[in-house]
């Protein structure tokens, strides 16, 4: 049974990064000012000063790391602390928006892969979108854009990485073709 697997350009990775950054320093002002400002607790003394050290340590860590998966797991580590001295102090909107926002990131940074198979396409949305042939008007790639033309006239358009995706276009479109003519209802 033939498949085809294409992996996506994710073009909204960096956007995404980078908001992941700005509200880890969101939180990290908010607890440093909650440390130095909040009355002397002992709840608040200990956590926030634990919770000042790893964001210290998170922060050296990923500024002095490469580019690599390692430095997403650093800064989920970091996040998670974050969320939980918010949790421990009663804010438990805070931290929980933390945790939930931190989720998202994890979703967003999977790579998006497109997998074609004789009984269905699987697009990369959230939550996975699974289309059988019978929704398809038609499906072709193209100089690297992967069209899928859907019958309830959605159209999605995406740029295939070909660096990491290795798929012979012309192959793969008679396959496309192939299995709209035999699922044509």
């Amino acid at each position: 049974m033939p498949s085809f697997s294409l992996t996506l350009i994710n073009e909204k990775k960096r956007f995404y990064d980078r908001f992941a950054v700005f509200m880890f320093v969101i939180n990290a002002a908010a607890i440093i000012v909650f440390f130095f400002a909040r009355g002397r607790k002992m709840l608040s003394d200990v956590t926030g000063g634990i919770t000042l050290l790893l964001l210290v340590i998170a922060l050296l860590v990923y500024i002095n790391s490469p580019r690599t998966t390692k430095r997403k797991y650093y800064f989920l580590f970091a996040t998670f602390f974050t969320a939980l001295y918010w949790l421990l102090l009663g804010y438990w909107w805070v931290g929980s928006l933390t945790i939930v926002l931190a989720a998202l990131y994890l979703i967003a940074q999977q790579k998006p892969e497109v997998t074609v198979t004789e009984e269905h396409i699987r697009y990369p949305a959230f939550p996975p979108a699974r289309f059988s042939w019978t929704q398809l008007n038609n499906i072709i790639l193209k100089d690297g854009l992967l069209t899928i033309d859907l019958k309830n006239n959605r159209l999605i358009q995406q740029t295939v990485d070909e660096k990491i995706s290795s798929v012979n276009e012309p192959i793969f479109n008679e396959f496309c073709q192939q299995q709209l003519q035999a699922h044509k209802g």
